[in-house]
């Protein structure tokens, strides 16, 4: 059986806001990023006779994976959790990185802002070159408040907002 290694991180998750970074000075050490093993939405509207779209967007769960270096990295989601405020999560796909270390540019982004409602955590077995290796897992769920997707070099803007009626 062989084993699949990609040199190249497909997606990763940055636990801040990257549209406050200055795109000319855009590096994010590795050290602070997540590698992404899944995540996913489901975002929809009501529409009319005609197609079009109408009325508030309905609540949107994603949810995601990502894997954890130490049992640390993890306590910050769960206080997220505990505090019940929102929060910003960039998702970097096709990042750039420079001598492994930090992060300089990335294909597509999508910055999502919104609440964390569930923290789970995994351990399980992944397959290397020796055998397999214990590897810990987080499995967070976030109830979304906007979503902001961004495409390259910080071009092309879309942004899914729920309203909220009070």
């Amino acid at each position: 059986m062989a084993i699949t290694v990609s040199n190249h991180l497909k997606a990763m998750l940055y636990p801040e806001d990257i549209r406050s970074i200055d795109e000319k000075r855009f590096r994010i050490p590795c050290d602070r990023c997540f590698t992404v093993l899944h995540f996913g939405y489901e975002c929809k509207r009501e529409r009319n006779k005609s197609g079009y779209p109408f009325g508030n967007t309905t609540s949107t769960i994603l949810d995601f994976t990502i894997r954890l270096m130490s049992p640390e990295d993890g306590k910050p989601f769960y206080h997220q959790m505990q505090q019940n405020e929102p929060e910003f999560f960039t998702f970097l796909f096709n990042a750039t990185l420079f001598n492994r270390q930090y992060v300089t540019g990335y294909e597509d982004a999508m910055v999502v802002n919104g609440y964390v409602i569930d923290v789970e955590d995994d351990f399980t077995n992944a397959p290397t070159s020796e055998g397999s290796t214990e590897q810990m897992l987080i499995h967070v769920k976030l109830l979304v408040a906007n979503i902001t997707y961004i495409g390259v070099n910080g071009d092309r803007y879309i942004e899914i907002s729920r309203k909220v009626s009070r």
